[in-house]
């Protein structure tokens, strides 16, 4: 098993896409509150992570982390550049089922409306995945894939680093690093706006919030 030393970090590219999608359908999306809470599954999702990653790997601004023995692809951190949004190829939603759909409104109600109204600039990095191979982890791959977001958020300018936290390890962390709170949801209050319902009230402890953080550059 790889250390962390032994592994290396670079750019992920169009290349990588279907690589990436089968990672993230393996090693995030059953793990994820929300998607558990609303009982998604990958091989259900027709759009649902294929666009958000298409849009995201071009943009030359996500990570992966390789296992240098095996050439695996142990670690990614998918980000999005604010500047782009007027290239990015828009979600159809008639793709997703009706699960997914109850995912994409939480997360549209707590970024409360167009993130560059939001943060005052369109001079952001949005990280839309972060997710570790559980065989790799606790070796601090994710905070170093955070350092490694920054630097390269750096490079393109950005003022902003913008993240949604599902989940309570997630808002730790990124609180560790610097990020701060600017919007919450408490998913026992969360009201559906379609149906009326609270589909996540039964979220498992210890993720009790949504959160909307951002760190200052």
């Amino acid at each position: 098993m790889a250390s962390k030393t032994e592994l290396t970090y670079r750019l992920l590219t169009d290349e990588d896409l279907d690589r990436v999608i089968k990672f993230i359908q393996t090693h995030f999306i059953p793990f994820e509150p929300l998607s558990a809470a609303a009982n998604v599954k990958a091989e259900e999702e027709k759009e649902f992570p294929h666009i958000l990653i298409k849009n995201s790997l071009w943009q030359a601004a996500s990570i992966g982390a390789f296992d240098n023995s095996t050439g695996e692809l142990c670690a990614v951190r998918v980000n999005s550049l604010g500047k782009n949004n007027d290239r990015l190829v828009p979600e159809d939603e008639s793709m997703s089922t009706a699960k997914m759909h109850k995912v994409q409104r939480i997360l549209r109600a707590i970024k409360g409306g167009m993130l560059k109204n939001v943060v005052g600039t369109e001079n952001y990095m949005e990280h839309i995945f972060v997710s570790v191979n559980q065989a790799y982890a606790k070796r601090g791959i994710a905070t170093e894939l955070y350092r490694r977001s920054e630097l390269l958020a750096n490079q393109h300018g950005c003022k902003k680093l913008i993240a949604i936290c599902s989940n309570s390890y997630t808002r730790r962390s990124t609180e560790k690093i610097g990020y701060k709170l600017i919007n919450e949801i408490k998913y026992d209050n969360y009201i559906d706006e379609v149906t009326g319902e609270k589909p996540f009230a039964n979220m498992k402890t210890p993720h009790s919030t949504i959160s909307l953080v951002v760190k200052t550059l």
